[in-house]
């Protein structure tokens, strides 16, 4: 499988727009979240959208580690993410 972005994956399958995809990155640029997590902030996507697409992603992203981020980012309070 072509190495794709998160982004790509999102506006290929119509899940996104391009518009979107432009502004979150903007904000990304501004205050260096994960992609995802911005996507998730302005509203513009579910969590579970961005589970299936890092599962599309497939092989060369470690969709674990990258969960984990983002839930630990996401929810900071949790008490899975308090040491």
């Amino acid at each position: 499988m072509q190495d794709k972005k998160l982004g790509e994956i999102l506006t290929e399958y119509n899940i996104i727009t391009e518009e979107q995809l432009g502004k979150a990155l903007q904000y990304q640029k501004n205050h260096g979240l994960l992609i995802g997590e911005v996507l998730i902030k302005l509203g513009y996507i579910h969590n579970d959208r961005i589970i299936a697409a890092l599962a599309e992603k497939g092989t060369d992203t470690d969709i674990k580690e990258v969960l984990v981020t983002l839930f630990t980012r996401l929810f900071p309070h949790h008490p899975y993410t308090r040491p």
